[in-house]
């Protein structure tokens, strides 16, 4: 669970996520009614594109998501009206279309072993090693409605 004064962020193999670039990733916000919920609309991440959770402590370190891989978006139902959910640390995401009100089945995000790259394991201070960009254009395609992070 995170502390007073820390920040919870995406990161990605997307340019819109930082390209793993912890400084340039998307930082999520809370507040007191919606601890330990960090929540905010990012950009559209491309189908299958890889992501980590990760906090920046009071100190500065970013403190990786403890996954043996790196979570990868869905290849297929991601709109600007859905809602994503996920808990910092276990893996699966689950999507929900709120212009449809039917959630989708749990997703398992992450790439099976060996499969990927990884995160520190522990409260390591450097990001997962990219395979490489997405590729795609430096444009947005939109935001995703809500993403939500429970700490």
């Amino acid at each position: 669970e995170t502390q007073p004064e820390e920040r919870v962020a995406i990161s990605g193999s997307d340019w819109q996520l930082g390209s793993w670039n912890p400084a340039e990733s998307w930082y999520l916000n809370t507040s007191p009614s919606l601890y330990p919920i960090w929540k905010d609309r990012i950009p559209m991440p491309s189908p299958g594109g890889q992501f980590k959770v990760f906090i920046k402590n009071t100190v500065g370190n970013y403190v990786w998501e403890p996954l043996p891989c790196n979570r990868t978006w869905p290849r297929h139902g991601l709109t600007p009206d859905t809602e994503v959910k996920l808990t910092y640390g276990e893996s699966g995401i689950t999507t929900v279309s709120l212009g449809r009100a039917k959630e989708s089945n749990k997703m398992e995000a992450d790439d099976g072993p060996g499969s990927g790259t990884s995160a520190p394991a522990s409260r390591g201070t450097s990001a997962p090693v990219s395979r490489g960009t997405s590729g795609s254009p430096k444009k947005s395609k939109g935001y995703v409605k809500s993403t939500q992070v429970r700490s």
